[in-house]
């Protein structure tokens, strides 16, 4: 799917198709700046955020960073954060909150996509929705990663491919609310590595 594509899509429609469910109240004739939304289009939305989240692939983590540093990076985090949108909506927010969900709508697979999708839905409310959905069940999933953390050993894996699993593991436990400290790391790295590197 053409990022930019997702994102021209998304600027180019009008009012009345973005702001579905969202009432410009008596701050209907405010001007929406051309240039900003020539900006937002000409974004590559692929370059800030290069994986696509699904849940299957187990990168919440990365997308969410990522994703957060694209809205930073344009201004544009309040869209997300739970930051109460102004009253009455303005045409420029609306503009800017279909760019997000756009943006949104192009990182994420057809399995994420139809979980979340809604009537009438907002950048916030779409974040929520997907924040809540990879964050459910974390009594469970912790124990479950906490184990897979415990037991893993390098075997045939590189140095590199076995520290890089279990950064993997350490970033799935911290997003359920178990941190791994950099102490912890170190010796579990260290007791799972292979038996070759013993006296090293």
């Amino acid at each position: 799917m053409s990022s930019i594509t997702d994102v021209d899509s998304s600027a180019g429609e009008s009012d009345s198709d973005c702001s579905i469910g969202l009432s410009l109240g008596a701050d209907s004739t405010a001007q929406i700046d051309p240039s900003m939304a020539r900006h937002y289009a000409a974004i590559n939305v692929h370059a800030y955020v290069p994986m696509k989240l699904d849940f299957r692939a187990d990168n919440f983590s990365k997308w969410k960073a990522c994703f957060e540093a694209l809205c930073g990076t344009f201004e544009l985090l309040r869209h997300i954060d739970g930051t109460a949108p102004p009253d009455p909506l303005t045409p420029a927010w609306i503009q800017e909150d279909c760019c997000v969900r756009s943006w949104i709508y192009s990182t994420i697979s057809d399995a994420v996509h139809d979980y979340v999708m809604e009537a009438d839905p907002t950048a916030r409310k779409l974040w929520a929705g997907i924040t809540a959905r990879f964050q459910a069940n974390q009594a469970p999933r912790a124990i479950f990663l906490s184990q897979a953390f415990m037991t893993l050993t390098q075997g045939d894996l590189s140095v590199e491919s076995y520290g890089q699993e279990m950064k993997k593991v350490a970033d799935r436990l911290r997003d359920v609310g178990r941190p791994v400290d950099d102490s912890t790391m170190v010796l579990n790295l260290l007791r799972g590595a292979n038996p070759r590197f013993s006296t090293t």
